[in-house]
């Protein structure tokens, strides 16, 4: 999990300081523009789903995901998304 966080961390810096800085001249012009735009887009996606990411290995993905398309737009959507997706899930025969 945590190579994981390190791993998103590592490409959101790498967008944000050379393709929407246009590697540190600070201007956004021409096709770096589109390729930082593109790179916003995809990088907003991902964090918005992030609560659906977590959570896929749960019994409730479905529902997880439905949460998160539908109220993650909203912040408490989403935190109520993100809990339930890292909330602890015992084992079916410990139950």
């Amino acid at each position: 999990m945590l190579k994981w966080i390190v791993g998103v961390a590592g490409v959101v810096f790498f967008f944000v300081f050379f393709i929407l800085g246009d590697a540190g001249h600070g201007t956004l012009s021409g096709p770096t523009s589109a390729v930082g735009g593109f790179a916003v887009i995809v990088l907003g996606l991902a964090a918005y789903f992030i609560p659906t990411m977590l959570g896929w290995e749960k019994r409730d993905r479905t529902a997880i995901f439905l949460l998160n398309l539908f109220l993650g737009w909203t912040l408490v959507g989403w935190v109520v998304a993100l809990v339930w997706a890292v909330k602890y899930e015992a084992p079916e025969g410990a139950r």
